[in-house]
């Protein structure tokens, strides 16, 4: 089965940068790129000083008190999206499967659900038409890496093409869940 993310090597998922950036953020530090066509990439990991202020594990509060629920059945991926959702400063719960996903909006508040389309058991599109039977006003987007073309309707408030980069995900979540005045 064709995987959604680029790579040129016969395994994996193509999301290696992906996890080890959110690795080193985790950590205070980043990374910086240098390339150009046709030269190659040369990748720097940048690390705070020890003794640093960052290099202290005090959780920062989210900058908004909205929780976005990420539904994906690959770890990676799920893990990726949520560190995403967590640097744009909401907080983020997750779920690896659309049965699970769908209980943690039953239990506790969900402001906006971003769903994977292709996933086994339960495909995104049943997750999106059970979401609308329990809470038709919830914010739902449908992140997919396969072409959405011959689908059907699916009712989803917006669509994110995996992969996609940060900003997209923080265009489409400021139009879903405006921030409150805390």
């Amino acid at each position: 089965m064709p995987r959604p993310f680029f790579t040129t090597k016969t395994r994996g998922h193509g999301l290696g940068l992906a996890a080890i950036l959110g690795i080193v953020r985790a950590h205070g530090g980043g990374v910086r790129v240098i390339s150009s066509l046709g030269t190659g990439a040369k990748f720097q990991v940048l690390w705070p000083a020890a003794g640093s202020e960052q290099t202290r594990a005090t959780p920062q509060p989210p900058i908004n008190s909205r929780t976005v629920l990420v539904i994906d059945d690959e770890d990676l991926v799920r893990d990726v999206v949520a560190r995403m959702v967590e640097d744009l400063g909401y907080a983020a719960v997750t779920a690896p499967d659309g049965k699970t996903g769908l209980e943690l909006v039953d239990r506790q508040t969900v402001d906006a659900v971003l769903v994977d389309l292709t996933m086994p058991v339960m495909s995104g599109a049943d997750v999106v038409a059970a979401l609308r039977e329990r809470r038709p006003d919830l914010p739902v987007v449908l992140c997919t890496g396969y072409d959405r073309a011959g689908r059907g309707p699916i009712q989803a408030d917006a669509y994110l093409p995996k992969p996609f980069r940060i900003d997209a995900l923080e265009r489409t979540l400021a139009k879903l869940l405006p921030l409150r005045s805390v």
